[in-house]
């Protein structure tokens, strides 16, 4: 049994939204990103994600991906 902190989730929808920073970035956090990513595809989820960048510089394109 898997246990994740997800940023945001609409449990009607199946959509979990992550905004990530800096330290998503190297090689071995995005491994773990992407397996826990799968996972929570795997029960059902769509999983948009953003960076903190991109929610401060482009917000609208942010809202329309989710």
């Amino acid at each position: 049994f898997w246990t994740y902190t997800v940023d945001f989730v609409s449990l009607p929808n199946r959509l979990i939204t992550e905004v990530n920073d800096e330290c998503h970035f190297s090689d071995s956090q995005q491994m773990s990103d992407n397996i826990r990513t799968e996972y929570l595809k795997s029960r059902g989820f769509q999983v948009v994600k953003s960076t903190n960048q991109q929610v401060i510089n482009e917000i609208n394109t942010v809202k329309v991906s989710i």
